[in-house]
């Protein structure tokens, strides 16, 4: 059988790419005399003049009670009248007390209860509007507080967003490249981290053939990508440098990483294939990256990256089916009559949920339930490879021995 080429990566054809104080009140108390002999609190009290009752208007009064001794109370005759202090009455702004005549008319006053036949009239002044300012005033309050509180929630949860990449906090972001000479991708120089030579020992081979990619970004999420890669770059030097004390006696582990890279608009796609061998086949581990060049930020779902996509109306199952065709494709080199179907069953221990008629067809449907497996438990790995379109890492099923390695499969 014809085996691939070693690098996993090679089937495709891109490697790295590029209170009113004005107010004022007529005081009915104002217009009240008391007789110019009588001393209220040993503090001589001056007549004044006094106004008919019935132009006495119902305001607010002082609320500093006042005590007098006792005077005689004079009678209301005429247009003026003298109005006697009660001893020992304390006068508030809510109680005043009136002496008139029959004949008087009493001003109607809310909340007052008159009789005929009393002289003295008593009435509640109310104040005006107490309580319902201090209900306006506590809704406003409330209603400041209930919008000052979301207010805050949306301005400072959109600054966090826009400050999640900066690498000052408290300073608006501004996503640019690190190097606005090289591309949003480049080739990364981790040279300095080879202090061996490499081609010494039993192996003589060269740590320098790695290659890894840079994502040229000032974003916390392409800072994050640059240092997983570059902990990827150091464990396969590492490999090497193992390789170096080895003897003879033992074999070299052979350790590959190759990676893709592909800008689709503000997408920018990385693949990475990293492969340990010791001997026989090996195994490619893939890493996958969806970075947005206009946010700087990761992509986080599957259906954010397919709704961009040229397969972004594309239904699951029609997905599927160009999953299949992808694998039939990979195997295009292959004769049909390679693997029979039962070779497939006894080298390969899982089993299609189609049945299929030809080794080709029972691998692809392998493959489409590992597809639709680890869609469901969110392992799937994707990228936007050539021309706009999806890709996946998928498991390719083969009669041979591993019975299946990891490949990128692009859908069409």
């Amino acid at each position: 059988m014809n085996n691939e080429n070693n690098n996993p990566l090679n089937s495709n054809p891109t490697e790295a790419m590029p209170t009113d104080t004005n107010s004022t009140t007529n005081n009915p108390i104002d217009n009240v005399v008391a007789p110019a002999s009588v001393e209220m609190n040993n503090t001589p009290v001056v007549e004044s003049p006094v106004s008919p009752v019935s132009n006495v208007p119902s305001e607010t009064v002082p609320t500093n009670p006042v005590s007098a001794p006792e005077v005689p109370q004079n009678s209301v005759s005429g247009e003026q009248s003298s109005v006697g202090i009660q001893p020992n009455v304390a006068t508030s702004a809510s109680q005043v007390e009136i002496p008139v005549s029959p004949s008087t008319p009493i001003p109607e006053v809310p909340g007052t209860t008159t009789s005929a036949s009393d002289t003295n009239v008593s009435y509640d002044v109310p104040k005006k509007g107490g309580v319902g300012k201090i209900i306006i005033i506590l809704l406003v309050l409330a209603l400041l507080g209930v919008g000052g509180y979301f207010g805050y929630q949306y301005f400072f949860q959109k600054e966090d967003k826009e400050e999640k990449n900066s690498a000052n906090p408290g300073d608006a972001f501004v996503l640019q490249k690190e190097d606005e000479t090289k591309d949003y991708v480049y080739e990364a120089d981790y040279s300095s981290a080879i202090d061996f030579d490499a081609n010494a020992g039993a192996c003589p081979i060269s740590a320098t053939s790695l290659k890894v990619p840079y994502v040229n970004l000032n974003s916390e999420d392409a800072k994050a990508i640059n240092s997983e890669v570059k902990a990827l770059y150091e464990q396969a030097v590492g490999k090497y440098r193992a390789n170096v004390t080895l003897d003879n006696q033992n074999p070299c582990t052979t350790v590959k990483i190759a990676y893709r890279y592909y800008q689709n608009g503000d997408m920018a796609s990385l693949v990475i294939a990293y492969t340990e061998k010791t001997s026989g086949s090996a195994n490619p581990e893939f890493y996958t990256y969806n970075i947005s060049t206009k946010t700087g930020s990761l992509a986080q779902d599957f259906d954010s990256v397919k709704s961009i996509s040229a397969q972004a109306s594309t239904s699951d199952e029609d997905l599927q089916t160009a999953v299949k065709n992808a694998v039939i494709e990979k195997f295009a080199k292959y004769k049909d009559n390679l693997f029979t179907i039962n070779q497939m069953k006894s080298a390969i221990t899982e089993t299609p949920t189609v049945q299929a008629n030809t080794w080709k067809e029972y691998s692809a449907n392998l493959t489409v339930d590992a597809y639709n497996a680890n869609m469901q438990d969110g392992t799937l790995k994707y990228y936007i490879g050539e021309n706009n379109n999806l890709g996946f890492v998928l498991p390719k099923y083969i009669a041979t021995t591993p019975s299946s390695t990891n490949d990128m499969f692009d859908i069409k």
